[in-house]
Order: C-alpha cells, then sequence, then structure tokens
C-alpha cells in the first residue's frame, strides 16, 4: 500500500512539474522576428516615446520585424505590423531573434573552458555591449524586460549543443554571464 501511495505521489508530482513548465515558442528559422514579453506593448507611430500611441494585443506568435533603429538616447525600436497597423515597438518587453544571430562556435569553446574553470566567465564582466559582441559574434536573441530599460539580456546559442550562454547586460555593461540548458528563450 505504502509503495503504491508512493508512486501516486511520484507520478503527481512529475505531472504537475510537466504541465507548469510553459516554453516560448520556437522562432521562425529566417528573417528577424520578434516575440512579445507581456500580453500588450504600446504600438507608436513614430520610434518617440512622445509620439501618439496605442496598446495592442499578442496572442503568443512571433511577428516579422523588417527593420529596428536607434534613437538619440540609445533606446532600440523596431518597426513592426501588428494587426493590420504600422507602427514601432519600443525594446521593452521585447524578445528580439536576430537575423544573422545563428549558433556561436566562439560560446561553445567557452564553455569547453568553463568545463574545465568555472572562472572562465569571469573576464566577460564589465565589458561593454560592443565588446561581448565584437568577442563572441551576433547573439542568438536579444531582449529587454519591460520594467527594466537599463538591462538587456543577450543569448548565444552553443554551435554543439542545446545550451546558450545568457549575457546580462546593466547600463551597458556585463553583470551577469551563465550558461544554461536549451535553446535562447526557452531556458529557465
Amino acid at each position: 500500500m505504502l509503495k503504491k501511495f508512493t508512486l501516486f505521489f511520484i507520478a503527481l508530482f512529475a505531472f504537475t512539474s510537466a504541465a507548469g513548465a510553459v516554453e516560448s515558442p520556437v522562432p521562425p528559422s529566417k528573417g528577424q522576428w520578434g516575440f512579445a514579453l507581456e500580453e500588450s506593448l504600446p504600438l507608436y507611430e513614430k520610434a518617440d516615446f512622445n509620439s501618439d500611441s496605442e496598446y495592442v494585443d499578442f496572442d503568443g506568435e512571433w511577428f516579422k520585424v523588417p527593420s529596428a533603429v536607434r534613437d538619440s538616447e540609445n533606446n532600440l525600436w523596431y518597426k513592426v505590423k501588428i494587426d493590420g497597423k504600422d507602427g514601432w515597438l519600443a525594446q521593452n518587453g521585447v524578445r528580439l531573434k536576430l537575423q544573422n544571430g545563428g549558433k556561436s562556435k566562439t560560446a561553445a569553446n567557452l564553455y569547453k573552458k568553463y568545463q574545465k574553470n568555472k572562472n572562465a566567465l569571469r573576464p566577460l564582466l564589465g565589458l561593454t555591449q560592443d565588446e561581448i559582441r565584437s568577442k563572441l559574434g551576433t547573439p542568438t536573441m536579444r531582449e529587454t524586460p519591460y520594467e527594466e530599460n537599463e538591462v538587456n539580456i543577450l543569448s548565444f546559442e552553443l554551435a554543439d549543443r542545446k545550451m546558450t550562454l545568457v549575457v546580462t547586460l546593466r547600463d551597458g555593461e556585463v553583470e551577469k554571464a551563465v550558461f544554461r540548458e536549451g535553446r535562447a528563450g526557452q531556458t529557465d
């Protein structure tokens, strides 16, 4: 009886763990795509926070991002068409799959060093976004949490395994770098 009771709770735990795990959908393979991290975001008429805007709802699908620009305050803006409306989304609350962001051989080599020495990621700390991109190449994905304009997260998928190097920048400098199991945007 105790054995059946234990098996029941193990099965129940496994089911609830699997049911609670929600993965982001896999982005389309070609081109530059965006994914809203919020249910709705403001769509601006121009790439300017002072321009007219209206909130648009997202259905959990990837949307095409044909171009992006930076404003005078270094904010990134994505040109999009959502529900037949053309406009600009600010970087906040958007996960961007970069057009040329493939799998990184450099990140894979760094992982091999990391397996031998857990301090291998330490030299990345304090680097600027330009320096990290120069060292690792184009990230697979980039995102900015909605309420944290000063934070940028760059994800570099490894070339030889289903693993991602996730680099967090705060105010333009690397604050944290960690390896995570899974593809970019689907890691815990």
